[in-house]
Protein backbone atom coordinates (compact mmCIF):
# COMPACT_ATOMS: atom_id res chain seq x y z
CA UNK A 1 0.00 0.00 0.00
CA UNK A 2 2.00 3.06 -1.08
CA UNK A 3 1.04 6.38 0.66
CA UNK A 4 2.22 10.34 0.47
CA UNK A 5 3.12 12.93 2.94
CA UNK A 6 2.82 16.20 3.37
CA UNK A 7 1.21 19.32 5.38
CA UNK A 8 -2.13 20.33 4.77
CA UNK A 9 -4.68 21.21 6.96
CA UNK A 10 -8.03 23.42 7.49
CA UNK A 11 -7.99 26.19 10.11
CA UNK A 12 -10.50 28.28 11.23
CA UNK A 13 -11.66 31.34 8.98
CA UNK A 14 -11.44 34.89 9.46
CA UNK A 15 -15.51 35.11 8.79
CA UNK A 16 -16.61 32.25 10.92
CA UNK A 17 -18.09 32.12 14.43
CA UNK A 18 -18.68 28.27 14.06
CA UNK A 19 -15.91 25.57 16.32
CA UNK A 20 -13.30 23.78 14.02
CA UNK A 21 -15.24 20.67 13.35
CA UNK A 22 -18.56 22.20 11.86
CA UNK A 23 -16.45 24.63 9.72
CA UNK A 24 -14.56 22.12 8.18
CA UNK A 25 -17.61 19.75 7.71
CA UNK A 26 -19.32 22.76 6.08
CA UNK A 27 -16.25 23.41 3.84
CA UNK A 28 -15.47 19.80 2.67
CA UNK A 29 -19.40 19.69 1.64
CA UNK A 30 -19.48 22.43 0.15
CA UNK A 31 -16.72 21.00 -2.51
CA UNK A 32 -17.38 18.22 -5.44
CA UNK A 33 -15.57 15.27 -5.66
CA UNK A 34 -15.42 14.63 -1.66
CA UNK A 35 -17.53 11.97 0.29
CA UNK A 36 -17.34 9.91 3.45
CA UNK A 37 -15.88 12.65 5.73
CA UNK A 38 -15.12 11.65 9.34
CA UNK A 39 -13.51 13.50 11.81
CA UNK A 40 -12.37 12.12 15.01
CA UNK A 41 -10.95 14.83 17.71
CA UNK A 42 -11.46 12.38 20.80
CA UNK A 43 -12.43 14.22 23.85
CA UNK A 44 -12.62 17.85 22.70
CA UNK A 45 -12.38 20.59 25.73
CA UNK A 46 -14.80 23.36 25.36
CA UNK A 47 -12.46 26.51 25.25
CA UNK A 48 -11.15 24.48 22.04
CA UNK A 49 -14.48 23.92 20.14
CA UNK A 50 -14.87 27.23 20.92
CA UNK A 51 -11.56 28.49 19.65
CA UNK A 52 -11.68 31.47 16.58
CA UNK A 53 -9.99 32.48 13.75
CA UNK A 54 -7.02 30.13 12.51
CA UNK A 55 -7.71 27.27 15.28
CA UNK A 56 -7.35 23.82 14.46
CA UNK A 57 -6.80 20.51 16.97
CA UNK A 58 -3.24 19.71 18.49
CA UNK A 59 -4.68 15.86 18.21
CA UNK A 60 -7.47 13.67 16.17
CA UNK A 61 -7.71 12.85 12.75
CA UNK A 62 -10.12 14.04 9.65
CA UNK A 63 -10.51 11.61 6.83
CA UNK A 64 -12.03 11.91 4.00
CA UNK A 65 -12.23 10.58 0.08
CA UNK A 66 -11.21 12.44 -3.07
CA UNK A 67 -11.83 11.57 -6.56
CA UNK A 68 -9.98 13.90 -9.56
CA UNK A 69 -10.28 12.24 -13.23
CA UNK A 70 -7.19 11.91 -15.36
CA UNK A 71 -8.35 14.31 -17.15
CA UNK A 72 -8.48 17.36 -14.47
CA UNK A 73 -5.90 15.97 -12.73
CA UNK A 74 -3.63 17.40 -15.99
CA UNK A 75 -5.29 21.07 -15.52
CA UNK A 76 -4.32 21.68 -12.09
CA UNK A 77 -0.32 21.41 -12.78
CA UNK A 78 1.53 21.58 -15.48
CA UNK A 79 4.13 19.10 -13.87
CA UNK A 80 1.31 16.40 -13.35
CA UNK A 81 1.92 15.94 -17.22
CA UNK A 82 5.49 14.84 -16.86
CA UNK A 83 4.68 12.50 -13.57
CA UNK A 84 1.89 11.48 -14.04
CA UNK A 85 0.25 8.41 -11.91
CA UNK A 86 -2.28 6.55 -12.73
CA UNK A 87 -5.08 6.67 -9.56
CA UNK A 88 -8.07 8.91 -9.40
CA UNK A 89 -9.34 7.82 -6.84
CA UNK A 90 -7.48 9.02 -2.91
CA UNK A 91 -7.92 8.48 0.35
CA UNK A 92 -6.78 12.05 2.37
CA UNK A 93 -6.10 11.58 6.17
CA UNK A 94 -4.99 14.31 8.33
CA UNK A 95 -3.35 13.56 11.66
CA UNK A 96 -3.67 16.45 14.11
CA UNK A 97 -0.24 17.10 16.58
CA UNK A 98 1.07 19.36 19.16
CA UNK A 99 3.15 20.69 16.36
CA UNK A 100 2.12 20.73 13.17
CA UNK A 101 -0.96 18.64 11.40
CA UNK A 102 0.37 15.77 9.23
CA UNK A 103 -1.41 14.57 5.67
CA UNK A 104 -1.23 10.51 4.31
CA UNK A 105 -2.49 10.42 0.78
CA UNK A 106 -3.47 7.00 -0.21
CA UNK A 107 -3.75 6.50 -4.34
CA UNK A 108 -6.07 3.81 -4.59
CA UNK A 109 -5.28 1.10 -7.09
CA UNK A 110 -2.70 2.38 -7.69
CA UNK A 111 0.31 0.34 -9.74
CA UNK A 112 3.43 3.00 -10.00
CA UNK A 113 5.83 4.95 -7.05
CA UNK A 114 4.88 7.86 -9.50
CA UNK A 115 1.43 7.84 -7.43
CA UNK A 116 3.18 8.65 -3.94
CA UNK A 117 4.21 11.98 -5.43
CA UNK A 118 2.23 12.99 -7.83
CA UNK A 119 -1.37 11.80 -5.84
CA UNK A 120 0.02 14.90 -3.02
CA UNK A 121 0.42 17.20 -5.80
CA UNK A 122 -2.83 16.51 -7.37
CA UNK A 123 -5.23 16.53 -3.81
CA UNK A 124 -2.88 19.70 -2.42
CA UNK A 125 -3.79 22.04 -6.07
CA UNK A 126 -7.32 20.45 -6.19
CA UNK A 127 -8.24 21.26 -2.13
CA UNK A 128 -6.30 25.20 -2.91
CA UNK A 129 -8.55 25.53 -6.45
CA UNK A 130 -11.60 24.97 -4.80
CA UNK A 131 -10.99 26.98 -1.71
CA UNK A 132 -10.12 29.56 -3.79
CA UNK A 133 -13.62 29.10 -5.77
CA UNK A 134 -15.25 29.34 -2.77
CA UNK A 135 -16.48 31.83 0.22
CA UNK A 136 -15.68 28.90 2.97
CA UNK A 137 -16.26 29.28 6.14
CA UNK A 138 -12.69 27.24 6.68
CA UNK A 139 -9.21 27.90 5.27
CA UNK A 140 -7.00 25.53 3.86
CA UNK A 141 -3.22 25.69 5.06
CA UNK A 142 0.22 23.88 3.31
CA UNK A 143 3.82 23.45 4.64
CA UNK A 144 6.18 22.52 2.11
CA UNK A 145 7.42 20.35 1.20
CA UNK A 146 4.26 18.74 -0.08
CA UNK A 147 4.55 16.57 -1.44
CA UNK A 148 7.94 15.22 1.66
CA UNK A 149 10.10 13.68 -0.61
CA UNK A 150 10.20 10.03 -0.22
CA UNK A 151 7.96 7.31 -1.66
CA UNK A 152 6.57 5.20 0.51
CA UNK A 153 4.67 2.35 1.05
CA UNK A 154 3.60 -0.46 3.56
CA UNK A 155 4.37 -3.72 2.64
CA UNK A 156 4.30 -7.42 4.04
CA UNK A 157 7.81 -8.83 5.09
CA UNK A 158 9.30 -11.51 7.58
CA UNK A 159 9.95 -9.19 10.66
CA UNK A 160 9.99 -9.21 14.46
CA UNK A 161 7.57 -6.41 16.24
CA UNK A 162 5.68 -3.33 14.05
CA UNK A 163 7.36 -1.91 11.93
CA UNK A 164 10.95 -2.34 9.87
CA UNK A 165 11.97 0.29 7.35
CA UNK A 166 13.95 -0.51 4.48
CA UNK A 167 15.12 2.66 2.98
CA UNK A 168 16.71 2.29 -0.82
CA UNK A 169 18.25 5.34 -2.06
CA UNK A 170 17.68 6.94 -5.38
CA UNK A 171 18.77 9.76 -7.56
CA UNK A 172 15.38 11.68 -6.94
CA UNK A 173 13.43 10.55 -3.69
CA UNK A 174 14.86 7.69 -1.32
CA UNK A 175 12.12 4.43 -1.46
CA UNK A 176 10.75 4.34 2.26
CA UNK A 177 9.26 0.75 2.58
CA UNK A 178 7.90 0.03 5.79
CA UNK A 179 7.91 -3.92 6.37
CA UNK A 180 5.25 -5.54 8.93
CA UNK A 181 4.61 -8.58 10.11
CA UNK A 182 1.27 -10.35 9.86
CA UNK A 183 0.96 -11.48 13.23
CA UNK A 184 0.77 -8.30 14.21
CA UNK A 185 -1.69 -6.37 11.62
CA UNK A 186 -4.55 -8.47 9.10
CA UNK A 187 -3.91 -6.04 6.44
CA UNK A 188 -2.07 -3.44 4.82
CA UNK A 189 -4.73 -0.62 5.62
CA UNK A 190 -4.40 -1.58 9.34
CA UNK A 191 -0.81 -1.76 9.31
CA UNK A 192 -1.18 1.76 7.35
CA UNK A 193 -3.17 3.27 10.26
CA UNK A 194 -1.14 2.29 12.73
CA UNK A 195 2.50 3.44 11.44
CA UNK A 196 0.57 7.00 10.33
CA UNK A 197 -0.15 7.11 13.93
CA UNK A 198 3.67 6.96 14.99
CA UNK A 199 5.63 8.53 12.52
CA UNK A 200 3.11 11.57 12.41
CA UNK A 201 5.39 12.59 15.76
CA UNK A 202 8.23 12.58 13.49
CA UNK A 203 6.98 14.39 10.70
CA UNK A 204 5.02 16.97 13.18
CA UNK A 205 8.31 17.93 14.30
CA UNK A 206 10.01 17.98 11.11
CA UNK A 207 7.05 20.16 9.66
CA UNK A 208 7.15 22.34 12.91
CA UNK A 209 11.02 23.17 12.29
CA UNK A 210 10.42 23.58 8.41
CA UNK A 211 7.61 26.44 9.08
CA UNK A 212 9.46 28.33 11.72
CA UNK A 213 12.57 28.32 9.10
CA UNK A 214 10.10 29.77 6.41
CA UNK A 215 9.44 32.74 8.84
CA UNK A 216 13.01 33.54 9.54
CA UNK A 217 13.42 33.42 5.77
CA UNK A 218 10.84 35.96 5.15
CA UNK A 219 12.23 38.00 8.21
CA UNK A 220 15.85 38.12 6.52
CA UNK A 221 14.41 38.91 3.27
CA UNK A 222 12.79 41.36 4.52
CA UNK A 223 16.47 42.88 6.28
CA UNK A 224 18.06 42.27 3.27
CA UNK A 225 15.76 44.74 1.34
CA UNK A 226 16.08 46.95 4.17
CA UNK A 227 19.39 46.31 3.85
CA UNK A 228 19.81 47.14 -0.11
CA UNK A 229 18.18 50.22 0.14
CA UNK A 230 20.38 51.51 2.64
CA UNK A 231 23.07 50.83 0.57
CA UNK A 232 21.88 52.54 -2.38
CA UNK A 233 21.36 55.49 -0.24
CA UNK A 234 25.06 55.42 0.67
CA UNK A 235 26.21 55.16 -2.95
CA UNK A 236 24.11 57.98 -4.59
CA UNK A 237 26.13 60.85 -5.44
CA UNK A 238 25.82 64.97 -4.60
CA UNK A 239 24.96 67.28 -1.97
CA UNK A 240 21.48 66.24 -1.65
CA UNK A 241 22.40 62.44 -1.25
CA UNK A 242 24.96 63.61 1.29
CA UNK A 243 22.64 65.36 3.43
CA UNK A 244 20.13 62.33 2.99
CA UNK A 245 22.69 60.49 4.81
CA UNK A 246 23.30 62.67 7.70
CA UNK A 247 19.72 63.19 8.41
CA UNK A 248 17.46 60.62 7.33
CA UNK A 249 19.68 57.26 7.15
CA UNK A 250 20.11 57.16 11.12
CA UNK A 251 16.98 56.31 12.11
CA UNK A 252 16.39 53.07 8.62
CA UNK A 253 20.06 52.30 9.92
CA UNK A 254 18.44 51.68 14.11
CA UNK A 255 15.56 49.90 12.00
CA UNK A 256 17.57 47.51 10.28
CA UNK A 257 19.94 47.37 13.42
CA UNK A 258 17.67 46.17 15.68
CA UNK A 259 15.36 43.79 12.80
CA UNK A 260 19.09 41.88 12.76
CA UNK A 261 19.16 41.75 16.53
CA UNK A 262 15.96 40.31 17.00
CA UNK A 263 16.54 37.74 13.89
CA UNK A 264 19.85 35.85 15.93
CA UNK A 265 18.04 35.77 18.71
CA UNK A 266 14.76 34.21 17.02
CA UNK A 267 17.20 31.46 15.28
CA UNK A 268 18.94 30.85 18.63
CA UNK A 269 15.96 29.98 20.43
CA UNK A 270 14.16 28.32 17.55
CA UNK A 271 17.67 26.10 17.70
CA UNK A 272 17.49 25.70 21.21
CA UNK A 273 13.35 24.77 21.29
CA UNK A 274 14.18 22.40 17.87
CA UNK A 275 16.98 20.16 19.81
CA UNK A 276 14.80 20.25 23.12
CA UNK A 277 11.92 18.75 21.08
CA UNK A 278 14.23 16.22 19.06
CA UNK A 279 15.73 15.03 22.66
CA UNK A 280 12.91 14.92 24.02
CA UNK A 281 11.22 12.67 20.93
CA UNK A 282 13.45 10.01 20.79
CA UNK A 283 13.45 9.76 24.73
CA UNK A 284 10.64 8.72 24.28
CA UNK A 285 10.98 5.85 22.38
CA UNK A 286 10.43 6.70 18.97
CA UNK A 287 11.49 5.18 16.05
CA UNK A 288 14.16 7.84 14.20
CA UNK A 289 12.88 6.62 10.24
CA UNK A 290 13.30 10.75 9.70
CA UNK A 291 15.91 11.63 11.73
CA UNK A 292 18.29 13.00 9.19
CA UNK A 293 15.39 15.32 7.39
CA UNK A 294 14.70 16.78 11.15
CA UNK A 295 18.28 17.35 11.84
CA UNK A 296 18.74 18.89 8.58
CA UNK A 297 15.83 21.78 9.85
CA UNK A 298 17.78 21.97 13.24
CA UNK A 299 20.67 24.25 12.35
CA UNK A 300 19.97 28.14 12.58
CA UNK A 301 21.21 29.18 9.50
CA UNK A 302 21.46 33.10 10.30
CA UNK A 303 24.56 33.82 8.13
CA UNK A 304 21.81 36.36 5.47
CA UNK A 305 21.69 38.22 8.45
CA UNK A 306 24.82 38.20 9.99
CA UNK A 307 26.19 39.74 6.51
CA UNK A 308 23.20 42.29 7.03
CA UNK A 309 24.43 42.75 10.63
CA UNK A 310 27.92 43.71 9.36
CA UNK A 311 27.13 46.27 6.13
CA UNK A 312 24.79 48.39 8.50
CA UNK A 313 27.70 48.50 11.00
CA UNK A 314 30.06 49.72 8.33
CA UNK A 315 27.40 52.39 6.90
CA UNK A 316 26.88 53.20 10.15
CA UNK A 317 30.60 54.36 10.77
CA UNK A 318 30.59 56.15 6.77
CA UNK A 319 27.58 57.98 8.02
CA UNK A 320 29.29 59.14 11.28
CA UNK A 321 32.53 59.72 9.44
CA UNK A 322 30.60 61.87 7.31
CA UNK A 323 28.76 64.12 9.80
CA UNK A 324 32.61 65.19 11.56
CA UNK A 325 33.83 66.25 8.28
CA UNK A 326 30.46 68.05 7.54
CA UNK A 327 30.93 69.78 11.10
CA UNK A 328 34.75 70.55 10.43
CA UNK A 329 34.01 71.70 7.10
CA UNK A 330 30.81 74.09 8.66
CA UNK A 331 33.32 75.48 11.89
CA UNK A 332 35.85 76.09 9.57
CA UNK A 333 33.34 78.23 7.40
CA UNK A 334 31.76 79.51 10.46
CA UNK A 335 35.64 80.41 11.62
CA UNK A 336 36.14 81.96 8.01
CA UNK A 337 33.18 84.46 8.33
CA UNK A 338 33.91 85.54 11.54
CA UNK A 339 37.13 86.68 10.40
CA UNK A 340 35.97 88.45 7.64
CA UNK A 341 33.64 90.38 9.70
CA UNK A 342 36.18 91.24 12.38
CA UNK A 343 38.49 92.81 9.58
CA UNK A 344 35.27 95.14 7.87
CA UNK A 345 34.64 96.30 11.32
CA UNK A 346 38.65 97.09 12.02
CA UNK A 347 38.73 98.69 9.21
Amino acid sequence: MRFGIGCLYFTVGPNCESPWQVAVEESLASIPRISDVEIDLGVVLAQEAAAGVGYYPTRGMLRFRLHIPLDEQKELNGFIQHIAGTAEHFVVMVFFRYLEPVMFVLPQVSASWRDTFSGVIVVRDYLQREFSRRELPADIRVIGPTPFHADSCVQLGDIEGDFELVRTPSKADDQFTFLYSDEQFSSPAMAAVMLFEVISEELSLFYSLVSSRDDRRRESGEISLLTQNLISIYQAKGFRAKMRRIFTSSMKIRQVALMTVNAEYRAQTDEQFARRQLDELYSKGATPYFKDFIEGEVVAGTSQVTAAKEIVSLLDQARQRQIEVTSLFLSAMAGGLAGTLASLLIH
